[in-house]
This record gives C-alpha cells, structure tokens and sequence, in this order.
C-alpha cells in the first residue's frame, strides 16, 4: 500500500481499487499467485522495497519495482533486479523483460547498469501522453 500510496504515477493500479472494498485477502492471495516471483527488501529490518516478476513460456517480466523514499540510494533497486535476474536464470528463461515511462531516468539508468537494452515504445505516443518504453535483457 506504501508504494502506490507514494509513486502512484508508478503502477497501473491505484490506491483505492485496493482499500475498504477492494481490500480482500482472496483478493491478495490471487495477486500474489498472478506475480509467480515477490521479493520484499528490508534496510534495517524494515521493508524499504519490493519487485515482482510474471513468467511467460521461457522469459519472464520485471513488475512493480518500488524503494521507499528513506531507503533510495542505497542500492535496494539494484538488489531488487538481481533478485529477478538471479530468480530467471534458475527458471532458465532466455530474457527479462520490463516497462518503463518515458523521462523516468533513473529507472532507465538502473535498468541499463543491469544490461537491460531500450527495444522500443510500448504505449501511448506524444498526443496522449507519455510513452511507456520495452526494456529487456537478453543474456542471462
């Protein structure tokens, strides 16, 4: 809740499709199978970060990566994708693949220290707003 409570530009979902209602536990528990890998991050013993990841047939993408504010800057981000990263390979997937909005350059700096290349733009265009592009990391 933190992270869509804080970044909410950062995900599909929003806040409130996931409170009082929409706050069910089948309907975590169907969120958590969806996303066949989650790691939590914990800088000091408090949860500072998580990352999820989909497999699909042999590749696997990199979802809703977040770092709480009091842990940026100490490589929580980098963990996070060499969880992915490491999880992938065990699965024997052949890419990592991700989206990242357009003028978010620190996540296109992360992802680019990880290999990861810019393939193309995913969705929307200059007249309906920004642009998602496709990253992906090919040799794992």
């Amino acid at each position: 809740m933190d992270a869509l409570r804080e970044a909410p530009h950062a995900f599909a979902t929003k806040l409130k499709d996931w409170e009082g209602e929409g706050d069910t536990e089948a309907r975590w528990r169907a969120r958590l199978h969806e996303l066949t890998f989650n790691a939590i991050a914990e800088v000091d013993g408090v949860p500072s970060g998580m990352v999820g990841g989909m497999e699909r047939d042999n590749e696997v993408e990199l979802l809703n990566l977040w770092v709480a504010p009091h842990a940026r800057g100490q490589g929580v981000s980098d963990a996070l994708v060499e969880a992915v990263i490491a999880w992938a390979r065990s699965r024997r997937a052949e890419e990592v693949s991700l989206g990242v909005w357009a003028g978010n350059d620190h996540a296109f700096e992360l992802y680019r220290r990880h290999g990861f290349v810019d393939v193309e733009p995913i969705r929307g265009d200059a007249s309906n707003g920004p642009r998602k592009h496709q990253m992906v990391l090919r040799r794992l």
